[in-house]
């Protein structure tokens, strides 16, 4: 193997690959809405205390964004972010248990990784996944030494039991913004999210949809079927909705049968492109024997005009009467 074959292929395996629900892992990351947040004291103490007892100079709580890991608490390094395709975090998401390095500049993994390379000179690296309550892993909470060391059963066992302290932490932390049944973002989540979609697409000049979908006849499935096949299948039709839409989309369930979702650079013509999406998504829930009836829905629309400055609140309503008056439509 030549030279140039060699650099290629330890370069390869400096990249981890993304896991298997990687477009479900960012959106249950996006609607926790952790990412560039002010320090929550509740996890500094959790790394802090990781810092002391394992007595190194670095410990990051890092969540793994798309192209980035962003330290939501850190001690002993300056950054705040770091590129994700050469990232050891990188690679601990992709496990279920501790995952130690004890000597990255030996390890042809990590030898040129420009943390390992140059500052902060990283040399042991042990890292547990954090994981939503659904299982998806979200990030990692690691400690750092600039010298290789070994890490023993119980170091392993203790820096498992600090990584599901971190992972109740962070839970809670999202749980205002997550709704428990759906695993999408409740109300307030939504109205988050989608506000802060609404001034970007103000900012960058561009047009977006807001969408608000009613599921058709749902009571029928509470009265004939009882409350736990109702709600059984609100959280079917959530996640297949969310299979319809981009993993960017803020996608919510504002209550009862109703969701919501914005399509950020987005104009009519993809709103109709994700209505006919979720038109066949949800034919796959049907035939699938997870809901006990078929699903209908409705839709409402409204066009967001980066030039009328709008405001969400007078989106959602202009997108509800539009929504009725389809449902009424319908009924005829």
């Amino acid at each position: 193997m030549t030279a140039l074959s060699l650099a290629a292929e330890h370069a390869r395996m400096l990249i981890a690959p993304h896991p298997a629900d990687e477009a479900l892992r960012l959106r249950a990351l996006q609607q926790m809405q952790l990412l560039d947040t002010p320090p929550d004291e509740r996890v500094e103490i959790i790394t802090q205390l990781a810092r002391r007892l394992f007595n190194v100079p670095i410990v990051l709580l890092s969540l793994v964004d798309h192209d980035r890991l962003w330290f939501k608490s850190r001690h002993g390094l300056e950054a705040t972010e770091s590129p994700r395709d050469t990232s050891i975090c990188s690679h601990v998401i992709l496990q279920d248990d501790v995952y130690v390095v004890e000597d990255a500049l030996h390890d042809l993994r990590f030898a040129d990784d420009p943390m390992v390379a140059g500052e902060p000179f990283v040399r042991f690296y042990a890292g547990v996944p954090l994981k939503t309550p659904a299982g998806h892993c979200i990030g990692a909470l690691c400690v750092i030494d600039s010298v290789p060391r070994e890490f023993s059963d119980d170091d392993r066992r203790l820096l498992r039991d600090l990584g599901r302290l971190a992972e109740c932490q962070l839970n809670y932390i999202g749980h205002a913004t997550i709704d428990d049944l759906t695993q999408i973002a409740n109300r307030r989540g939504f109205c988050q999210l989608a506000g802060q979609a609404l001034a970007a697409s103000n900012r960058a000049g561009r047009k977006s949809v807001l969408l608000l979908i009613n599921l058709n006849g749902f009571r029928m499935i509470n009265d004939n079927y009882g409350h736990e096949a109702g709600d059984a299948a609100l959280a079917h039709f959530a996640h297949y909705l969310s299979l319809a839409c981009r993993q960017s989309d803020p996608v919510g369930h504002l209550g009862g049968d109703q969701f919501g979702v914005f399509l950020l650079d987005t104009e009519a013509d993809g709103a109709r492109a994700l209505v006919k999406r979720l038109v066949g998504q949800v034919a796959q829930l049907n035939a699938s024997g997870l809901v006990p009836m078929s699903l209908r829905f409705s839709v409402g629309l409204a066009i967001v005009d980066p030039a009328l400055d709008q405001e969400l609140d007078a989106l959602l309503t202009q997108a509800d009467a539009q929504l009725q008056e389809n449902r009424r439509r319908q009924r005829q």
